[in-house]
């Protein structure tokens, strides 16, 4: 009786008689969405290969507050905002859901990038299969610097698929101190190891390695174009 929207101008004194909308806990709405098996929601089921960071873990804090921007977004009643925020989350995801089974009609898994890079795709390693578009001008070669260089062969090594088994195979040779982080080990240490190993194959004659894979071990070259 004492809401304050009752003592505005806006009552208009009458008995409210709608029923009080469904409530319904966070932790209801994602126990239901766990009991729903054979429905996969959030990105294409087909990018099954997590992601890995380029240094060290995600800054979860950050991440956190977008994605809490995000659901403030989809407040649409002030009166009721977890449950604005669970129909219109579940709503999103049904309609990407259906999205995925929808043919001639453009959607976000379909369309075209928005910065789609021309050049031909090369056969072999799938490092060696992107193209890229420069974009600015062109300026004098520059140089890498040691520890740029560390860090981009890194990320290449870390993020080929064909070089899983390598990296499970020096993992395991590994001895791991406690409390240290394996990949941190092996980010100091895998670079090296592989290089030996292509070179040593490569001296013998194995196939095993090819010309990208030796190229690969050795890492990028110091030289690179600049652009503006």
């Amino acid at each position: 009786m004492n809401h304050s929207f009752r003592r505005s101008r806006a009552y208009n004194g009458k008995v409210e008689k709608r029923m009080r909308s469904l409530e319904l806990p966070v932790g209801k709405i994602q126990e239901q969405l766990e009991n729903m098996l054979t429905l996969t929601l959030g990105k294409n089921p087909s990018n099954i290969r997590r992601p890995r960071e380029l240094i060290g873990e995600p800054n979860w804090k950050k991440v956190s507050i977008l994605f809490l921007g995000t659901l403030k977004r989809y407040v649409s009643n002030r009166a009721r905002p977890e449950g604005s925020i669970a129909e219109a989350y579940i709503l999103k995801e049904c309609i990407t859901f259906c999205s995925m089974y929808l043919d001639g009609i453009e959607t976000v898994h379909n369309r075209r990038e928005r910065n789609e890079d021309s050049g031909e795709c090369s056969k072999g390693l799938t490092v060696f299969t992107q193209t890229t578009r420069p974009t600015g001008c062109r300026r004098i070669d520059g140089e890498l610097s040691d520890e740029l260089r560390d860090i981009a062969h890194w990320y290449l090594l870390y993020n080929t698929l064909e070089l899983e088994s390598y990296l499970e195979e020096h993992k395991n040779l590994l001895h791991t101190p406690n409390g240290e982080d394996i990949t941190q080990i092996q980010r100091r240490e895998f670079p090296k190891w592989f290089k030996e190993r292509m070179n040593s194959l490569r001296v013998n004659g194995s196939p095993e390695t090819t010309d990208q894979l030796w190229a690969l071990a050795n890492g990028p070259n110091l030289l690179v174009k600049e652009y503006s």
